[in-house]
Protein backbone atom coordinates (compact mmCIF):
# COMPACT_ATOMS: atom_id res chain seq x y z
CA UNK A 1 0.00 0.00 0.00
CA UNK A 2 1.38 3.20 -0.90
CA UNK A 3 0.34 6.87 0.15
CA UNK A 4 0.50 9.70 -2.07
CA UNK A 5 1.17 13.66 -0.79
CA UNK A 6 1.13 16.61 -2.94
CA UNK A 7 1.23 20.26 -2.12
CA UNK A 8 3.98 23.16 -3.08
CA UNK A 9 6.48 24.48 -2.11
CA UNK A 10 7.25 28.94 -1.51
CA UNK A 11 10.32 29.86 -2.50
CA UNK A 12 10.57 33.66 -1.79
CA UNK A 13 12.92 36.27 -3.18
CA UNK A 14 17.15 34.91 -2.46
CA UNK A 15 18.97 38.49 -2.54
CA UNK A 16 22.37 37.95 -4.28
CA UNK A 17 24.96 40.32 -2.90
CA UNK A 18 28.84 40.23 -4.21
CA UNK A 19 31.89 41.00 -2.35
CA UNK A 20 34.63 43.45 -3.76
CA UNK A 21 36.81 45.73 -2.60
CA UNK A 22 38.89 48.31 -4.45
CA UNK A 23 41.78 50.70 -3.22
CA UNK A 24 44.77 53.21 -4.22
CA UNK A 25 47.70 55.02 -2.36
CA UNK A 26 48.47 58.20 -3.53
CA UNK A 27 51.86 60.80 -2.18
CA UNK A 28 51.16 64.63 -2.15
CA UNK A 29 53.73 66.88 -1.98
CA UNK A 30 53.48 69.82 0.27
CA UNK A 31 53.23 73.42 -1.25
CA UNK A 32 56.09 74.36 1.65
CA UNK A 33 58.49 71.91 -0.54
CA UNK A 34 57.57 72.45 -3.91
CA UNK A 35 60.87 73.97 -4.94
CA UNK A 36 62.68 70.68 -3.78
CA UNK A 37 60.28 68.21 -4.06
CA UNK A 38 59.64 67.15 -7.84
CA UNK A 39 57.44 64.90 -9.31
CA UNK A 40 57.53 62.91 -13.23
CA UNK A 41 56.55 60.18 -14.55
CA UNK A 42 59.05 57.18 -15.45
CA UNK A 43 58.70 54.54 -17.51
CA UNK A 44 56.04 51.61 -15.97
CA UNK A 45 55.38 53.73 -12.91
CA UNK A 46 52.36 56.36 -12.39
CA UNK A 47 54.29 58.92 -10.52
CA UNK A 48 58.09 59.10 -9.57
CA UNK A 49 58.44 62.20 -6.46
CA UNK A 50 61.95 63.07 -6.00
CA UNK A 51 62.82 64.11 -2.76
CA UNK A 52 66.93 65.69 -1.36
CA UNK A 53 69.64 63.42 -0.04
CA UNK A 54 70.73 63.42 3.24
CA UNK A 55 68.09 65.50 4.82
CA UNK A 56 64.97 64.85 6.48
CA UNK A 57 61.78 65.05 5.27
CA UNK A 58 58.23 64.17 5.03
CA UNK A 59 55.90 62.79 2.29
CA UNK A 60 52.17 62.68 2.93
CA UNK A 61 50.45 59.37 2.00
CA UNK A 62 47.02 58.87 1.15
CA UNK A 63 45.72 55.58 1.31
CA UNK A 64 41.96 54.94 0.13
CA UNK A 65 39.63 51.92 -0.31
CA UNK A 66 36.29 51.29 -1.36
CA UNK A 67 33.37 48.68 -0.61
CA UNK A 68 32.19 48.58 -4.54
CA UNK A 69 30.64 45.64 -3.96
CA UNK A 70 26.94 45.24 -2.75
CA UNK A 71 27.68 43.15 0.74
CA UNK A 72 28.70 44.75 4.33
CA UNK A 73 32.17 43.85 5.23
CA UNK A 74 33.03 43.64 9.22
CA UNK A 75 36.60 42.72 8.97
CA UNK A 76 39.59 45.27 7.25
CA UNK A 77 43.07 44.95 6.88
CA UNK A 78 45.61 47.77 4.90
CA UNK A 79 49.11 46.92 5.05
CA UNK A 80 51.92 48.85 3.22
CA UNK A 81 55.38 46.93 3.28
CA UNK A 82 58.88 47.33 2.43
CA UNK A 83 60.15 50.33 4.35
CA UNK A 84 63.18 50.97 5.35
CA UNK A 85 65.65 52.87 7.65
CA UNK A 86 65.33 55.80 4.91
CA UNK A 87 61.99 55.56 4.39
CA UNK A 88 60.07 55.21 7.88
CA UNK A 89 56.37 54.47 8.77
CA UNK A 90 54.31 56.86 10.90
CA UNK A 91 53.34 56.47 14.33
CA UNK A 92 50.10 55.24 15.14
CA UNK A 93 49.42 58.78 16.51
CA UNK A 94 50.13 60.61 12.43
CA UNK A 95 47.24 58.04 11.01
CA UNK A 96 44.11 60.15 10.28
CA UNK A 97 41.42 58.07 9.16
CA UNK A 98 38.54 59.55 7.24
CA UNK A 99 35.18 57.38 7.00
CA UNK A 100 33.00 58.45 4.39
CA UNK A 101 34.23 62.32 5.20
CA UNK A 102 33.81 61.81 9.15
CA UNK A 103 37.20 61.11 11.13
CA UNK A 104 36.88 58.76 13.15
CA UNK A 105 39.39 57.54 16.14
CA UNK A 106 42.03 55.03 16.12
CA UNK A 107 43.42 53.09 18.86
CA UNK A 108 46.89 51.16 19.26
CA UNK A 109 45.94 47.87 18.40
CA UNK A 110 44.56 48.87 15.28
CA UNK A 111 47.77 49.66 14.43
CA UNK A 112 51.11 47.62 14.27
CA UNK A 113 54.22 47.23 12.57
CA UNK A 114 56.55 44.82 12.37
CA UNK A 115 59.40 43.40 9.89
CA UNK A 116 58.73 46.36 7.56
CA UNK A 117 55.08 46.36 7.57
CA UNK A 118 52.62 48.55 8.67
CA UNK A 119 49.17 47.16 9.10
CA UNK A 120 46.25 48.65 10.02
CA UNK A 121 43.06 46.42 10.91
CA UNK A 122 39.36 46.67 12.16
CA UNK A 123 37.71 43.50 13.51
CA UNK A 124 33.75 42.87 14.23
CA UNK A 125 32.87 46.08 12.71
CA UNK A 126 29.63 45.32 13.52
CA UNK A 127 29.87 45.23 17.21
CA UNK A 128 31.35 49.02 17.16
CA UNK A 129 29.67 52.65 16.69
CA UNK A 130 30.41 52.81 13.13
CA UNK A 131 28.98 49.70 12.31
CA UNK A 132 30.02 47.79 9.19
CA UNK A 133 31.63 49.06 5.79
CA UNK A 134 28.42 49.40 3.73
CA UNK A 135 28.41 49.29 -0.12
CA UNK A 136 29.82 52.00 -1.61
CA UNK A 137 31.52 53.42 1.58
CA UNK A 138 35.40 55.12 1.06
CA UNK A 139 37.83 55.07 3.97
CA UNK A 140 40.70 57.28 3.69
CA UNK A 141 43.85 56.73 5.86
CA UNK A 142 46.32 59.72 5.87
CA UNK A 143 49.83 59.93 7.04
CA UNK A 144 53.77 61.03 6.60
CA UNK A 145 56.31 58.54 4.88
CA UNK A 146 58.65 59.60 6.86
CA UNK A 147 62.37 60.19 4.85
CA UNK A 148 65.64 60.30 6.91
CA UNK A 149 68.85 61.45 5.40
CA UNK A 150 68.63 59.15 2.53
CA UNK A 151 71.50 57.99 0.08
CA UNK A 152 71.42 59.54 -3.46
CA UNK A 153 69.08 57.00 -5.77
CA UNK A 154 67.57 55.46 -2.59
CA UNK A 155 64.43 54.46 -3.67
CA UNK A 156 60.79 53.83 -1.85
CA UNK A 157 59.09 51.26 -3.75
CA UNK A 158 56.02 49.98 -1.63
CA UNK A 159 53.11 47.38 -2.22
CA UNK A 160 49.65 47.82 -0.55
CA UNK A 161 47.71 44.46 0.58
CA UNK A 162 44.09 45.36 1.65
CA UNK A 163 42.20 42.21 2.69
CA UNK A 164 38.21 42.15 3.95
CA UNK A 165 35.71 39.90 4.76
CA UNK A 166 32.05 39.31 5.48
CA UNK A 167 29.65 38.18 8.61
CA UNK A 168 29.46 35.87 8.69
CA UNK A 169 32.70 35.06 7.62
CA UNK A 170 33.14 33.82 3.99
CA UNK A 171 35.88 33.22 1.63
CA UNK A 172 38.21 36.30 2.39
CA UNK A 173 38.96 39.69 -0.31
CA UNK A 174 42.37 40.53 -1.47
CA UNK A 175 43.05 43.45 -3.27
CA UNK A 176 46.61 44.46 -4.54
CA UNK A 177 46.99 47.65 -6.67
CA UNK A 178 49.10 46.86 -9.50
CA UNK A 179 53.02 48.29 -8.82
CA UNK A 180 52.84 50.81 -11.99
CA UNK A 181 49.57 52.22 -9.92
CA UNK A 182 52.17 52.83 -6.68
CA UNK A 183 54.37 55.69 -6.69
CA UNK A 184 57.63 55.52 -6.21
CA UNK A 185 59.57 57.82 -4.15
CA UNK A 186 63.34 58.42 -4.96
CA UNK A 187 66.19 60.56 -3.09
CA UNK A 188 68.31 62.28 -5.93
CA UNK A 189 71.57 64.78 -5.41
CA UNK A 190 69.38 68.42 -5.87
CA UNK A 191 71.64 71.20 -7.45
CA UNK A 192 69.53 74.35 -7.49
CA UNK A 193 72.00 76.65 -9.29
CA UNK A 194 71.98 79.46 -11.89
CA UNK A 195 73.09 82.24 -13.22
CA UNK A 196 72.33 85.74 -14.65
CA UNK A 197 74.09 87.85 -17.00
CA UNK A 198 73.48 91.01 -18.39
CA UNK A 199 74.18 92.43 -22.19
CA UNK A 200 73.89 96.15 -22.99
CA UNK A 201 74.00 96.59 -26.39
CA UNK A 202 73.85 100.40 -28.58
CA UNK A 203 70.77 100.61 -30.64
CA UNK A 204 70.14 102.92 -33.40
CA UNK A 205 69.48 106.36 -32.22
CA UNK A 206 72.11 107.94 -29.77
CA UNK A 207 71.79 107.15 -26.47
CA UNK A 208 69.71 104.37 -27.02
CA UNK A 209 70.23 100.73 -25.90
CA UNK A 210 69.23 96.98 -25.66
CA UNK A 211 69.07 95.86 -21.98
CA UNK A 212 69.07 91.82 -23.15
CA UNK A 213 68.86 89.79 -19.14
CA UNK A 214 70.03 86.09 -19.67
CA UNK A 215 68.98 83.78 -17.06
CA UNK A 216 70.21 80.06 -17.64
CA UNK A 217 69.22 76.99 -14.64
CA UNK A 218 72.41 74.96 -14.51
CA UNK A 219 71.17 72.92 -11.63
CA UNK A 220 69.58 69.16 -12.21
CA UNK A 221 65.82 70.04 -11.30
CA UNK A 222 63.36 72.78 -12.04
CA UNK A 223 63.80 76.17 -10.74
CA UNK A 224 60.23 77.59 -9.10
CA UNK A 225 59.88 81.38 -8.70
CA UNK A 226 63.36 83.08 -9.69
CA UNK A 227 63.89 86.47 -8.59
CA UNK A 228 65.18 88.68 -11.22
CA UNK A 229 65.64 92.12 -10.92
CA UNK A 230 67.91 95.57 -12.70
CA UNK A 231 68.42 98.89 -11.80
CA UNK A 232 68.09 101.96 -13.78
CA UNK A 233 69.04 105.01 -13.12
CA UNK A 234 65.95 108.35 -13.48
CA UNK A 235 67.62 109.12 -16.32
CA UNK A 236 67.24 106.51 -18.54
CA UNK A 237 63.91 105.86 -20.26
CA UNK A 238 62.45 102.35 -20.25
CA UNK A 239 59.85 100.05 -22.91
CA UNK A 240 59.15 97.39 -24.93
CA UNK A 241 59.84 94.90 -22.19
CA UNK A 242 59.48 90.96 -23.76
CA UNK A 243 58.37 90.25 -20.21
CA UNK A 244 56.48 92.90 -18.06
CA UNK A 245 57.80 93.45 -14.71
CA UNK A 246 56.38 91.96 -11.41
CA UNK A 247 57.19 95.34 -9.57
CA UNK A 248 59.37 98.65 -10.00
CA UNK A 249 60.38 100.55 -6.87
CA UNK A 250 61.23 104.01 -7.23
CA UNK A 251 64.13 104.54 -5.36
CA UNK A 252 66.39 107.50 -4.78
CA UNK A 253 68.21 108.32 -8.16
CA UNK A 254 67.17 104.60 -9.14
CA UNK A 255 64.30 102.43 -10.51
CA UNK A 256 64.79 98.98 -9.30
CA UNK A 257 63.04 96.26 -11.98
CA UNK A 258 62.00 93.23 -10.52
CA UNK A 259 60.68 89.71 -12.54
CA UNK A 260 59.90 86.68 -11.15
CA UNK A 261 59.86 83.17 -13.59
CA UNK A 262 57.27 80.72 -12.56
CA UNK A 263 59.57 78.09 -13.69
CA UNK A 264 62.71 77.29 -15.26
CA UNK A 265 63.87 73.44 -16.80
CA UNK A 266 67.12 72.41 -16.26
CA UNK A 267 69.81 73.76 -18.81
CA UNK A 268 66.49 76.31 -20.24
CA UNK A 269 67.79 79.89 -20.75
CA UNK A 270 65.31 82.46 -20.55
CA UNK A 271 66.15 86.31 -22.06
CA UNK A 272 64.21 88.90 -20.66
CA UNK A 273 65.06 92.50 -23.40
CA UNK A 274 64.01 95.93 -23.06
CA UNK A 275 64.96 99.32 -24.32
CA UNK A 276 66.31 102.29 -22.56
CA UNK A 277 66.89 105.54 -23.88
CA UNK A 278 69.22 108.43 -21.92
CA UNK A 279 67.70 111.81 -21.33
CA UNK A 280 69.44 114.86 -20.23
CA UNK A 281 72.71 114.42 -18.30
CA UNK A 282 73.20 110.78 -18.64
CA UNK A 283 76.08 108.37 -18.34
CA UNK A 284 75.91 105.06 -20.06
CA UNK A 285 78.23 103.84 -17.90
CA UNK A 286 75.67 103.56 -15.03
CA UNK A 287 73.84 101.01 -17.13
CA UNK A 288 76.70 98.21 -16.03
CA UNK A 289 74.45 96.88 -12.87
CA UNK A 290 74.77 93.61 -12.46
CA UNK A 291 72.17 91.83 -11.60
Amino acid sequence: MSTEVSGTIAIGEVELVLSSIIGEIDYLIPEEAAEELMEEAEEGVKKVIKVPTYKESAIDAVLKVTNDGSAPLNEMRWRQQYFTDEFQPPTAEEIKCIWDGEEIPLTEDMVTFEDNVLTISFKDLKDTDWGMFEADSTMEFQYPVHVINPGEDARFESQVIINANTYPRSQELEYIPEMPDTPVIVAVHIRRKYRIGKDIIPAGAMGEYEIILTVINLGNMPLKKVHVDDKIPDEFERSNFSLEPEEIQDLEGDDIIEWEIDNLEPEEKLEITYMVKGTGDYNAADLQYQP
